[in-house]
């Protein structure tokens, strides 16, 4: 059954493949498709080793911490990734996220507090609670002048004449994929939408020259595009 199952997955995607190209010839819009599928027959996976004094400002919320909340989520983090890797085991079933944010917050020092936590319960304080201990401690020990220190991006200088052709071209590509019947991403992003405002090309070949732009985004959008961006 198991086979059988695995299989359903597969059997039907001939005779879809088929449907889905008539549907796109029919509309037009087979060698948008096209151009698309090239673009990512060229995307190679690497496998990049990550820096385990940063790999734990991934976490959602993490860069709201203080920096010694931020020590001992790193540390905990990078002891939940080594211990997932040992055990074979994926990284939320070891501890989760929240579960490092509570303790990164109020750290605890003996095995009976650790078992008092939502999400460690005595079970998991029991069979690591020693480990997550050591995380803590080691976190709890690092100098302060060694604490991990966000680098915050310089702040971004306003520029209202740039705000305005992002937003023309916001409201131009939203009516457009209104009468396409795509979503607004799908037809045309907004990191697109932005590299279009800074570039201000004045012509249909200078838009096409922006790296971010597919063929068939300046076939078809391209005229209505170079408006809403003058029309600013």
């Amino acid at each position: 059954p198991m086979l059988e199952y695995a299989a359903g997955d597969t059997v039907h995607l001939c005779e879809l493949r088929d449907i889905l190209r008539g549907q796109l010839t029919d509309a037009g819009r087979l060698e948008w498709v096209a151009e698309e599928f090239v673009l990512l027959e060229q995307i190679r996976w690497t496998v990049k080793g990550e820096d385990p004094d940063t790999a734990f400002l991934r976490l959602k919320g993490a860069k709201l911490l203080g920096r010694r909340e931020l020590a001992i989520l790193r540390e905990l983090y990078n002891w939940r990734e080594e211990a997932s890797s040992k055990h074979d085991r994926a990284s939320f079933r070891i501890l989760g996220n929240e579960v490092l944010f509570a303790l990164a917050n109020a750290p605890v020092d003996s095995i009976e507090a650790l078992g008092r936590v939502k999400g460690v319960g005595r079970d998991g304080a029991e069979r690591r609670g020693t480990e997550i201990l050591a995380a803590l401690a080691k976190g709890l020990a690092i100098p302060e002048r060694d604490l991990p220190r966000i680098e915050r991006p310089p702040r971004r200088v306003p520029d209202p004449a740039l705000e305005a052709r992002l937003e023309s071209l916001k409201r131009r590509r939203n009516a457009l994929a209104e009468d396409l019947k795509l979503a607004p991403g799908v037809l045309c992003p907004n990191g697109t939408l932005e590299a279009i405002a800074r570039a201000e090309p004045a012509d249909l070949v200078a838009l096409g020259e922006i790296p971010e732009l597919r063929r068939w985004q300046v076939q078809v959008l391209g005229p209505e595009l170079l408006a809403a961006a003058a029309a600013a």
